[in-house]
């Protein structure tokens, strides 16, 4: 059986799309694939690919995916909804690169896991669920 290499990451597309992104951030909507005229990363990724087709409604182009070179966790990254431009172009440096942000962290002052340097997301949580006051914020069953 013939196993095909797995391409790498389009770094010449996702440029184009985060240079848009800053361009146009009217044009971006990180919650929808495609919604009327804003559009995600990946959303974005579909139309300078050239696959959007009106009618593919909220579906991502097959190939799209494997044309920018992502997949499992990498793919994810790109389609989570939280995303900031911040860490859009903190992971595209580090697909092109290897490495993410400056230090390891985004403008924005996160990691690749979404934690600042105190261990605290962006809601002041830990990921035990703990914000910076020692308080857990986790349900107890």
């Amino acid at each position: 059986m013939l196993i095909t290499p797995l391409p790498p990451f389009n770094k010449t597309v996702s440029r184009l799309v985060l240079d848009h992104i800053r361009a146009h951030p009217e044009e971006w909507d990180q919650r929808h694939y495609h919604c009327g005229s804003a559009h995600c990363y990946m959303g974005l990724c579909d139309i300078f690919l050239g696959k959007h087709k009106k009618e593919n409604g909220n579906f991502l182009a097959q190939d799209t995916i494997h044309l920018m070179g992502l997949f499992g966790r990498d793919c994810q990254e790109f389609i989570d909804i939280s995303n900031t431009l911040a860490r859009l172009e903190a992971l595209h440096a580090f697909h092109s690169t290897g490495v993410y942000g400056v230090d390891g962290y985004d403008t924005d002052g996160l990691d690749r896991q979404g934690f600042d340097v105190d261990g605290f997301d962006v809601d002041g949580l830990n990921a035990m669920g703990i914000d910076r006051h020692g308080v857990s914020w986790v349900a107890n069953d």
